[in-house]
């Protein structure tokens, strides 16, 4: 009970950051500044400071392997700053995402297990109506499954 109050604690002020290259490098302690060095210009374009501390989720892949990069958790020191980077991805993903090497990047709060497992439903539901609706661009906004276009009339209908 206590230990999942702490996991839960921290998860609420984590982001988790997908599609980031894995820095090469055969040093651990050089993949690792690289990883650094990235993120902070991540969270310099975010306007965002503070993370705690952060980590590549998962054993390393090997070079040429085919793999996604590996998903890396950011720590910050207080829920408010995982909301303040949340609300300034949102606004500027658009902009960050025209940089080359940041085109597949992607940054979602921490999840429990049941929490992900909501979510990949939830994404899996909206690969299954695009195929059925090949016009339509489904997308989760706000907890649920809604066409891009509607999110206006979602917004002020809720």
């Amino acid at each position: 009970m206590m230990e999942e109050a702490i996991q839960d604690q921290e998860r609420r002020r984590s982001v988790v950051v997908q599609g980031l290259p894995e820095p090469p490098g055969d040093k651990p302690s050089e993949r690792v500044a690289a990883d650094r060095t990235e993120l902070s210009h991540v969270l310099d374009e975010l306007g965002v400071e503070c993370p705690i501390s952060s980590y590549r989720m998962g054993p390393p892949y090997q070079a040429g392997s085919g793999h996604r990069p590996r998903l890396i958790k950011i720590i910050l020191p207080a829920s408010k700053f995982q909301r303040q980077l949340l609300a300034e991805w949102n606004k500027k993903r658009a902009h960050i995402k025209q940089n080359g090497k940041w085109q597949h990047l992607n940054i979602r709060p921490s999840l429990s297990p049941t929490e992900l497992e909501e979510r990949r439903a939830m994404q899996k539901e909206c690969t299954d109506r695009r195929k059925t609706e090949p016009n339509a661009d489904w997308i989760i906004y706000a907890g649920n499954i809604v066409k891009r276009s509607e999110v206006p009339n979602f917004r002020k209908n809720n």
